[in-house]
Order: C-alpha cells, then sequence, then structure tokens
C-alpha cells in the first residue's frame, strides 16, 4: 500500500528539478539513464524521477528519457502527466525502438488509470500483437516479457472500466474544506462511530523529520472533531507521531483504540494507541501471531470489539496479501489470525477491511480480475451458513480505475471519506465525504404539493458578494478574482456568486501591483442577508528597499535552504516573534537560465521553504503570504555568475497593514 507520494508537476507542465547531480556530458548523460533504469527496476520511482529529470531538461523530446519518466510518473502516481509522456513517445516512435513492447503496456496502463478503457484495450492487444512477433525470433525476451507484463488481468480490467463508466452511481461527492485539508497530503481518514471525531494522516511541515525528496514532510496523524456541524483546526496527536513515518489506519467504535502503521526496518507493522485519561498512549506494536516479520499495513476492530481483522501477506494465504480474522478469547487476547478464505481472498490483494454496524457486511479493497483497475472497493455479506456472499464492486465514481485505497465507511454504509486528488482539491490528496444515498431531489416534493393544490415553498437564494480595495488608498481595485469550484476567472472590482450559508468558500484575487492574495470565506449559517458582502484588501508590492528585512539566497536549480543563510533567517524569527501583530510576505526568485514555467515554480519553492523553516521556529503560518515571480524581477541583468547570485533569493518583505 502506498504511504507518501511526489509533487511534481507545475500547471505550466514543467518539471520541478530534483536536488541531483546535473549531467554535463553525453557519457554523463548516459550513466544517468542507466541509473535511472536500474532504480525502476526495484519500482524505485521517485529516486528514478530525480535522475531523469536533469536529463530531461537538456533532452525534453529524447524517445528514451521521455519513456522512462512516463514509467516512473506512472509508479509515483502521476497518471495524466505519464500519459501525455507515453502518448508522445508513440505517436513519435523512432524506428528499431528498442522498448517498444513495453512501451505500449505502460501506455496502456496510463489509458486505463486515465478512464480510457476502449483505448487502453486497443493497445494491450496491440502489446500482444508485439509480443507474439518475438515469439520464435527471441524466445528468452518473449518469455522475459510475458513474465513481467501480465495481460490477462488488465483485459479483465478493461472490460469491467467499460462497464462501470457507463452506468455511474448517483452520488454527491463532497471536499470536507479548507478547514481540515492543506496544500499538502491529507489522507487515511478514520472515524469514531459518532462520525464526529476524524483522525488521518498528512504531510504538512510540523513534523519534526526531515524534508523528502519529494517535497514533503514525514507522516503525521492529525485529530479534528466537529462541533456544530463543522470540523475543527486540525492538530497533531503528539503521543503517536514520531520524526518517521505514522500513518492512520482504523479507529475502535468507541474511540478508545487507534491503530497505526508504521514502516520499519523489518517490515510494516500495526500499532496500537488507547485513549486512557483524556489522552492517547504512546502506540505499541501488536504482539505475535498478529505481526509476523512479513508485511501487515492494516487492521479493523468489528463494531462490537469481539474480532479483529489483519491483512497480511505472510505464508498460508491466497497469494499477495489476504484479510484474516482473530476472535477476542475471555482472557481479552486475540486468538491466532485465521484466513477468511475465498470468495473475499484471492490469488491476488486484498486489503483494508471494515465490518458495518449489522456485523455481517464486509467493506474491503482489492485489484483481482472484479477490478476495473488497481484497487476497488468491494461489499461482501455474511450469510447464514456462515459462508460469505460473492463480493459486489462498488462502481464508479466511488471506485475508477486507479487505485482507490484509504476509504472508510460510516456504521451503516450510507457515507463514504476517502482520499483522492482532484480538480477542487486544495494541494494535492485531499479527504472527501461521499454520500452514497443522496436525498431524492425536489421537484417530486414540488408535485406533491401541487396535487394537494398548496403553492410551494421557494427556497429564496443567497448570494456572496467579494469586493476588491487597495488596502491604502481604499478604493475599489480591479482585480483577478478566482473563487475554488468556480468554473470561471474573472477581472472586476467585485464577484458575486450564489452560495450554501455555512460553506467554506476559497478565494483568489491578483493584480500585478499588488500582492496576491488568498482568503477562505465562510458565510454565517444563520444569516438571513440575501446578499452576503465580504471585502478583499491587496497591498500594493513595495517600491522601497526598506520594507526587505533579510534576503535569502540560493544555490544554483536548487530550493533548499543553505546553511549560511540561517542566521538571517534567526534574526527574521527575532524581528518577527517581538512584532506578533506584523504579517510577511516571502518574494521568490530565480536567475534567468532554465524554462521560464519551470523558473516560476522553483522560485514558490524557494519562498516555501523559507515559510517552512519560519513556521517550525513558532511563526504562525497565518502572519506569511507567498509571491513568487520567477525569472521577471531580476537584481542584476550583467549575465555574470555574480549577479545570477544576486537573482536567485527570497526576499523577507514586512506587510503594513
Amino acid at each position: 500500500m502506498k504511504r507518501w507520494r511526489i509533487l511534481l508537476l507545475s500547471a505550466w507542465g514543467s518539471l520541478v528539478l530534483s536536488q541531483t547531480f546535473v549531467p554535463q556530458t553525453p557519457k554523463e548523460i548516459e550513466r544517468q539513464i542507466e541509473i535511472a533504469k536500474e532504480l525502476l527496476s526495484y519500482n524505485e520511482y521517485h529516486e528514478a524521477i530525480e535522475e531523469l529529470l536533469p536529463v530531461y531538461k537538456i533532452k525534453p523530446k529524447d524517445p528514451e528519457v521521455l519513456y522512462l519518466l512516463g514509467r516512473a510518473l506512472l509508479g509515483a502516481g502521476h497518471n495524466q502527466e505519464a500519459l501525455s509522456y507515453l502518448e508522445y513517445v508513440v505517436n513519435n516512435l523512432p524506428q528499431n525502438f528498442e522498448d517498444t513492447i513495453p512501451l505500449l503496456w505502460y501506455y496502456a496502463n496510463a489509458l486505463l488509470i486515465n478512464e480510457k478503457p476502449e483505448e487502453a484495450e486497443h493497445y494491450f492487444k496491440r502489446f500482444q500483437k508485439a509480443l507474439n512477433s518475438i515469439k520464435d525470433e527471441k524466445p528468452s525476451v518473449y518469455k522475459k516479457y510475458q513474465k513481467r507484463y501480465p495481460l490477462e488481468l488488465e483485459l479483465h480490467w478493461c472490460e469491467n472500466a467499460k462497464k462501470y463508466l457507463k452506468e455511474p452511481k448517483e452520488v454527491v461527492i463532497k471536499n470536507l474544506g479548507p478547514i481540515v485539508n492543506s496544500r499538502y497530503p491529507d489522507y487515511a481518514p478514520v472515524l469514531n462511530a459518532k462520525e464526529d471525531m476524524l483522525i488521518f494522516t498528512t504531510r504538512r511541515p510540523t513534523n519534526l523529520g526531515p524534508r523528502y525528496h519529494d517535497g514533503f514532510f514525514p507522516e503525521d496523524i492529525y485529530i479534528s472533531y466537529k462541533r456544530n456541524g463543522h470540523w475543527t483546526k486540525p492538530e497533531p496527536i503528539h503521543a503517536v507521531n514520531t520524526k518517521h513515518h505514522d500513518a492512520s489506519v482504523s479507529l475502535s467504535a468507541d474511540g478508545k483504540r487507534l491503530y497505526i502503521y508504521r514502516y520499519e526496518n523489518r517490515g510494516g507493522d500495526i500499532y496500537e494507541s488507547e485513549f486512557v485519561n483524556g489522552h492517547w498512549t504512546t502506540p505499541k506494536r501488536l504482539p505475535k501471531p498478529l505481526n509476523t516479520k512479513y508485511w501487515e499495513p492494516s487492521a479493523y476492530e468489528s463494531p462490537d470489539g469481539k474480532i479483529l481483522f489483519i491483512v497480511s501477506d505472510r505464508p498460508g494465504g491466497l497469494g499477495g496479501t489476504d484479510i484474516y480474522w482473530c476472535k477476542k478469547l475471555p482472557n481479552g487476547q486475540w486468538s491466532e489470525p485465521k484466513n477468511i478464505g475465498p470468495p473475499i481472498n484471492t490469488p491476488y490483494n486484498e486489503e483494508s477491511p471494515i465490518l458495518l454496524a449489522d456485523g455481517k457486511t464486509l467493506m474491503f479493497i482489492s485489484d483481482g480480475p472484479h477490478s476495473m483497475g488497481g484497487f476497488d472497493v468491494f461489499k461482501s455479506v455474511l450469510q447464514e451458513d456462515s459462508t460469505w456472499s460473492e463480493p459486489e464492486n462498488l462502481g464508479y465514481p466511488i471506485n475508477t480505475p486507479g487505485d482507490d485505497i484509504y476509504v472508510m465507511f460510516s456504521p451503516d454504509g450510507r457515507r463514504a471519506y476517502f482520499a483522492s486528488e482532484r480538480k477542487d482539491s486544495y494541494g494535492d490528496q485531499d479527504i472527501y465525504l461521499i454520500d452514497l444515498y443522496p436525498p431524492k431531489p425536489l421537484p417530486t416534493l414540488t408535485t406533491k404539493a401541487e396535487e394537494l393544490g398548496v403553492e410551494p415553498t421557494l427556497i429564496k437564494p443567497r448570494f456572496l458578494k467579494i469586493n476588491v480595495y487597495d488596502r491604502v488608498t481604499r478604493k475599489p481595485l480591479k482585480a483577478k478574482l478566482f473563487v475554488q469550484g468556480q468554473p470561471d476567472t474573472i477581472e472586476a472590482t467585485f464577484y458575486q456568486m450564489e452560495i450554501v450559508p455555512g460553506e467554506a468558500y476559497k478565494v483568489w484575487a491578483a493584480h500585478p501591483t499588488h500582492f496576491s492574495h488568498e482568503e477562505i470565506i465562510k458565510v454565517p449559517e444563520k444569516d438571513t442577508t440575501e446578499v452576503y458582502e465580504y471585502d478583499l484588501y491587496l497591498s500594493p508590492i513595495p517600491t522601497i528597499h526598506a520594507n526587505v528585512v533579510e534576503i535569502i539566497h540560493f544555490d544554483f536549480d536548487r530550493f533548499d535552504i543553505r546553511p549560511s543563510e540561517i542566521p538571517k533567517l534567526q534574526r527574521a524569527v527575532e524581528i518577527l516573534k517581538k512584532s506578533p501583530h506584523v504579517k510577511i510576505v516571502l518574494a521568490g526568485h530565480t536567475d534567468v537560465r532554465g524554462p521560464l514555467g519551470y523558473n516560476e515554480i522553483l522560485s514558490k519553492r524557494r519562498a516555501e521553504s523559507v515559510r517552512d523553516y519560519l513556521v517550525s521556529k513558532g511563526i504562525d503560518p497565518n502572519r506569511i503570504q507567498i509571491e513568487y515571480y520567477g525569472e521577471r524581477r531580476p537584481k542584476d541583468l550583467s549575465g555574470t555568475e555574480e549577479g545570477h547570485q544576486m537573482n536567485r533569493r527570497v526576499e523577507i518583505v514586512l506587510l503594513n497593514e
């Protein structure tokens, strides 16, 4: 089960280069490519991307580089981007391309994951035809490819995907909002039976461990509570978090036992933390034979606390990871795990079991032949003869042709919480709520009223009007405005939209001569005004150097903080702590080398690195605003190395209220 992912691509489609050796000569380039191939052979996708990105910058149309990068992106979960690179190679395939056969297989998989099963099926068959063509000429290569790239399962997935995509379920999917979700990956939601306590995994910068090569920090476990219908600001559960990866797995129905996953040198194990006297205890590894020297990625306690489901790839199973179950013994210990058997377990992988409150409906995930691609969510019901019913695929859009792993159901099975990266995400993966049985549309009620001769009651629409002003002059300012979830960006002094009171709306405002602004607006649920007005103020970009309190410089093509710059950052921390009312802008810049789109994102990453350092020292992130200009605002145009160094910077600018 994947526990972390890599942040890689920008809105311009440019790649954020990693902090690795940049090859200069043809020999160095070839060596970098060979290293990437070796990493891919061990499924080390993130590391392979690190090796390939500098080569891609030098050879952006090289078919081999694009093919390898597409493979790595696909393995790392960046499916749309992987498809674009693989598609370019397929459509511009050079003669005698050495990797034509595996290219077709990876391209077909990318098409399937991107919900194009008909095209995927076509290319899987092209792969099969190309493979058969070398059966006699290159029998050893044929056998190697046939073993390495299985085809039968993928063709089953294509058939299932075609069926389920054409018959989508009528469900309502809703983002849990910017209070819970962040611009970092947020996933693995678990809830108590009342659904008023949410525990999830995040990779926010509050973890004290080192930042990983993917730009994120190690996994931490956070908790949020539902108060008056709204989720509170999530807080880390310090007792269960370490400097390394700690991921939420499941929660007992009474909310007293939290099961977490930790990956250590000997493999992944399940730990348990208890809620005692208002605090979570230090997690303890579950004893043998619940944990083994093999992999145990998840566990789930039944609502009555009498059964514990364990997932393991220990020997003796049906294949891959299997679901096991244990009974609570009179002495309070768990019995020896017993394989739940078919039809739930298969020769493939089954994981994430959840038993609903009825005590007989089991939800789980599987990547077997009844999936529409990767892991899908299935349902099986315990029969009167103690056997399990044939698993039922929950269909699209609950399931997709990609991996659908982090899913948690409400006790009655009417709602599901899951993690996904979608268009309305606040950044990378967000946590969403699926209403599996949404209420019927209102026209039915209106018709009933008309039958009774009663005038139907109409609910007046409610509107939010966002006004934009210059912070200094207090005059209206014509700016670009965008509200998350709305289709259009407009340029005006105000933005008006229909809303639902009580909901939170994320708003962006930008102007060429002012710092852009991002704010979350929440209209009070009890507010009865037809139009709720909210004022946004944009600050003019300072034109005098006196407002810049520190300038943090960076090495070429890097965004990590140099040790020599730490004293400057410490001085900035002292200033901010002495003046707690002061807000700042972190303005990121690059030198003029490199593509424009790439430099934009590199400058943003530099500003974010400074922000993360300040936050780690206790500065409230709400006091910090990020701006990034790429190469558009150089300080030195000499073209010398000294000039380039002057341009590679983040300016810490005091923002006068």
